[in-house]
């Protein structure tokens, strides 16, 4: 039923999580795990995945390396080596694809936002390159993330998070690292320091 399509599922090393990933692996998806706890257990509960349900199944986003990873989302997302972030909202599960890197390593593709649909079992969306390789946060139908890094360019980025299309794009002195929202405002970590705006 879902041969072909890759799952990625989050909180899946455990609990519900592990029950959903195992689900989709049983109706044929692929399995991207994320997650935390024992490396050794997570490996059993990969291995045990592919052995039983005869699906790829992976675990290590951070592994360069890992041909069977690349190879599952070679349509969705070119070199990365980092999740820097994994956001729900509904059926929409949104995810930061950073290369931890200058952009010239890897002639300007990757560090991009996708949206996986879990209902349609399938990629929703995803942003242009170079858009994202930071935090990002959800404020009612705006997705903001950042990029930047060291003498590269700095800003941060207004999605419509139903489409992912750039709705602004804003420069700030320092690679946006972390956000929240309180009381109206925008609090952003930059590399160096902490800018403040206002949100309508």
């Amino acid at each position: 039923m879902l041969k072909g399509k890759v799952a990625i599922v989050t909180g899946s090393t455990s609990g519900i999580g592990l029950g959903i990933a195992k689900e989709l692996a049983r109706l044929g998806a692929d399995i991207v795990l994320n997650g935390f706890g024992d490396a050794a257990e997570i490996e059993k509960i990969r291995s045990g995945i592919e052995r039983e349900r005869g699906v790829r199944c992976a675990y290590e986003l951070a592994d360069r390396k890992n041909p069977e990873l690349h190879a599952m989302l070679d349509d969705v997302v070119p070199s990365f080596n980092e999740l820097t972030g994994v956001l729900r909202a509904g059926n929409l599960v949104y995810a930061t694809l950073q290369f931890n890197g200058y952009a010239k390593e890897i002639r300007g593709k990757g560090n991009l936002v996708v949206a996986v649909d879990l209902c349609a079992h399938a990629v929703r969306w995803r942003t242009a390159d170079m858009v994202s390789n930071a935090a990002m946060i959800l404020h009612g139908d705006l997705l903001i993330t950042g990029y930047g890094f060291t003498a590269e360019s700095h800003h941060l980025s207004y999605l419509n998070r139903f489409t992912g299309a750039v709705l602004a794009k804003e420069n700030v002195p320092k690679s946006p690292e972390g956000m929240r929202i309180k009381d109206g405002k925008l609090y952003v970590r930059l590399y160096d320091g902490y800018l403040t705006k206002p949100l309508e």
